[in-house]
């Protein structure tokens, strides 16, 4: 590429103070099909789940929240019934509480008992004090970066808020502060609901879609820009790539008896492999600069 700028990347614990306290997405009016509900407290059971949510028939029950007044923003992805997965870079600690809403209704609080690093990446492990019921469904994570990318990508930020007119642009290593490991680029483009993380956003997941239900591409990590083709900042989201780290995340849940599901089959991924090869050319050639990035 010519002309090359560094990439600016920020954590998304790090923004500055006046930084939006919610995920931004374009287009979001004060009432939004992007709000999961339409009232929040995150230390109590009277969360109201908003009728006008783009997918309030999508099961989300895996996606939880610190249950906390000081940090509720901060969400988790459940992957067995008894771990999460979040942000290593914000590590909430043995004894915090996160809070999940059942496919019934239903709310449950679980205390972290243990917390594990997937490797050299910004993602963490959070092992609870007891399973939860079968009607918070733990998401599967998604397999195989050449499928993914060009994917259709659903950020999940603080508030609850979902967007859903995003890509995957790309994965590739990146290290920041003292993490290192494979992450997926998610430009925020000029259509409305597409999404931008913002401080709080630490953990909450890129999700993508397979056979009607979402799957777990991984937890936010930071945010960043770089200047395309035509000499405009674009700006990003990085999230953890955890299909990359299954062994790893298999070694840490194992531990209590678990193993992660896993979405799409090997068979699967071939079938689209072709298409996202010359997807991934096309991007490539209308970028001037590689990302920037923020901590």
């Amino acid at each position: 590429m010519r002309n090359q700028r560094a990439i600016f990347l920020s954590c998304l614990l790090c923004l500055p103070a006046q930084a939006a306290l919610a995920l931004s997405i374009i287009g979001t009016p004060p009432t939004t099909p992007y709000e999961r509900f339409s009232s929040f407290v995150p230390l109590g059971t009277t969360q109201t789940t908003n009728p006008a949510f783009w997918a309030s028939a999508y099961d989300l029950s895996a996606v939880g929240w610190q249950a906390v007044s000081g940090d509720w923003r901060r969400g988790a992805t459940l992957i067995t019934p008894q771990h999460a997965v979040l942000a290593n870079h914000f590590n909430p600690g043995i004894g915090s509480q996160f809070a999940f809403r059942a496919t019934d209704g239903t709310f449950h609080v679980r205390t972290v008992t243990a917390t594990n690093q997937v490797g050299t990446t910004d993602a963490l492990i959070l092992t609870f004090n007891s399973p939860l019921p079968a009607t918070v469904s733990p998401m599967p994570i998604w397999v195989g970066s050449s499928a993914a990318i060009g994917q259709n990508a659903y950020l999940y930020g603080q508030g609850a808020m979902l967007a859903n007119a995003n890509f995957v642009n790309s994965i590739s290593t990146f290290t920041i502060g003292s993490s290192t490991g494979l992450a997926g680029r998610f430009d925020q483009i000029n259509v409305p609901g597409s999404g931008l993380g913002q401080v709080g956003d630490s953990g909450s997941p890129a999700m993508l879609l397979w056979s009607g239900s979402f799957a777990l591409f991984g937890p936010h990590w930071a945010i960043g820009s770089y200047i395309n083709h035509l000499n405009q900042t674009v700006y990003f989201t990085l999230s953890t790539y955890l299909g990359a780290y299954i062994n790893q995340i298999n070694t840490i849940v194992g531990a209590s008896g678990y193993s992660v599901s896993i979405v799409p089959e090997p068979a699967a991924v071939t079938g689209v492999a072709v298409f996202v090869l010359l997807l991934t050319l096309l991007l490539r050639r209308v970028l001037k600069t590689p990302p920037t990035i923020h901590r």
